[in-house]
This record gives structure tokens, C-alpha cells and sequence, in this order.
């Protein structure tokens, strides 16, 4: 795999990310794929973190 398909990869798991925090705020019983916020939130900062790191 190249680098800009890993990229964007880690741009769509960024997105999900992104999307299940929202979810997740909207309503706190809420699991996305059995994670709760703390978790998505936790991914979102990793991903902008390695995505950074690759620009």
C-alpha cells in the first residue's frame, strides 16, 4: 500500500471517528461499534496526530 492510500485510510477512520463522537453526544446510551465516547474521542486525536505526522 502506498502512502496515499494510506492516507487516505486513516482520513475515513477519521471520519468515522468524527461521526460516532457526534453520535455519541447526541445520546449518551449510545455505543458506536461498542465504544462509548471516551474511546471515539481518544481515536480522533490519534488519527489527526498520524495524519499530521504523514503530511
Amino acid at each position: 500500500m502506498n502512502n496515499i492510500d494510506e492516507l487516505k485510510n486513516k482520513v475515513d477512520e477519521l471520519a468515522k471517528a468524527k461521526k460516532a463522537v457526534l453520535s455519541t453526544l447526541e445520546n449518551i446510551d449510545v455505543l458506536v461499534d461498542m465504544h462509548g465516547l471516551s474511546y471515539w474521542a481518544e481515536r480522533v486525536e490519534i488519527l489527526r496526530k498520524e495524519i499530521k505526522e504523514m503530511l
